[in-house]
């Protein structure tokens, strides 16, 4: 199994560097976090969380608690657990990475109350979840001002929340906000704008709004051609879902 052959070379390394006294110290980590990874495509869950805390440990004893790559540790553990419905245990270590934005970091705060936002909108609590998307919302905006480019995103994660609710009338709302703010930027970029008029497509289908969703389908068939030319497999799943709707 190529996985048990990853782990004896992992472990062979890791301990080369346990007994080195600084040399190998900075690659250790990353020894600790590959392993914890193996073992959990593994199946192997329980191994993978002792590593996941592990290199949490050490990695606080290395740089401190509020070192970028002892918060990455922390988000990872929370990942993990997150990923294994164990959300209890997610919960506080988002809170932690949340707290230390704070002090330390407030302009990466927005993305990292998104992280919090997910669990809790995975949890079904969508009233904390909506409390605290529109938090990372009024930071973006904000830093940059009330309909900056930068802010497509969040209005964007607010919609698809609102649409688990039930609330699609502004669900809708947002997800316009979110393609007009877009597009109004001084260079849009396709990605972007694929990524919004696909979101607000996605939508109007769900709805059975299939006479609103033909035009984005138009526009972004349209976009990608003139972008990109040629016959990208991109466009063959545009010009396909344009189809569905038309039968």
């Amino acid at each position: 199994d190529q996985y048990d052959q990853a782990v004896l070379f992992y472990d062979r390394a890791l301990a080369i560097q346990e007994k080195s006294q600084r040399g190998h110290r900075c690659s250790m980590a990353i020894t600790l976090d590959s392993l914890a990874r193996v073992y959990n495509a593994q199946g192997r869950y329980e191994k993978a969380e002792q590593f996941y805390l592990r290199m949490l440990a050490f990695k606080q004893e290395e740089y401190g608690d509020h070192h970028p790559l002892t918060i990455f540790s922390i988000k990872s553990l929370a990942y993990f657990y997150q990923s294994h419905s164990r959300y209890d245990m997610a919960e506080p270590l988002y809170w932690r990475v949340v707290a230390i934005k704070e002090k330390t970091d407030p302009s990466d705060l927005a993305m990292n109350l998104t992280d919090l936002a997910t669990l809790y909108k995975l949890q079904g609590n969508y009233e904390q979840g909506e409390t605290i998307l529109l938090r990372a919302l009024a930071i973006r905006e904000n830093e940059f001002g009330v309909g900056h480019s930068f802010t497509s995103v969040n209005l964007t994660n607010l919609a698809k929340l609102y649409v688990l609710q039930g609330r699609y009338a502004e669900a809708e709302q947002l997800f316009v906000q979110s393609l007009v703010v877009t597009e109004n930027s001084s260079e849009p970029y396709l990605e972007d704008m694929l990524f919004c008029l696909d979101n607000l497509v996605t939508f109007y289908e769900s709805q059975g709004r299939y006479g609103d969703a033909g035009p984005l389908y138009q526009r972004a068939i349209t976009m990608t051609e003139k972008a990109l030319g040629g016959e990208p497999p991109r466009l063959v799943i545009m010009l396909e879902g344009y189809a569905a709707i038309l039968m």
